[in-house]
């Protein structure tokens, strides 16, 4: 699926002025995992048609895309590096 830009900007709009109801529950539960599946979609197409020269080129074989999706995913969902909140060390 792709977003046209005036659908973005609505999107947009709409998060900024209904954060709670029906507004919060249908991007928590609908736009969301749509815009993670469609990121995913993406990221993996791009990869797939890079040739064996340029996936060694950054590091990669083609075996390793969906691993390295994946991870990059779970990287997004917990801050990254450059995140600045506060540690809680255990």
């Amino acid at each position: 699926m792709i977003y046209t830009v005036e659908w973005l900007a609505w999107l947009e709009r709409t998060e900024k002025t209904s954060p709670n109801g029906l507004a919060a529950w249908l991007h928590e539960h609908v736009l969301e995992p749509m815009r993670t599946w469609n990121r995913r979609q993406r990221d993996l197409q791009a990869l797939a048609d890079l040739d064996a020269h340029e996936l060694h080129d950054i590091g990669l074989t083609r075996g390793e895309i969906p691993y390295v999706i994946s991870r990059r995913e779970l990287q997004s969902n917990d801050g990254g590096a450059n995140d600045n909140a506060a540690r809680h060390v255990a």
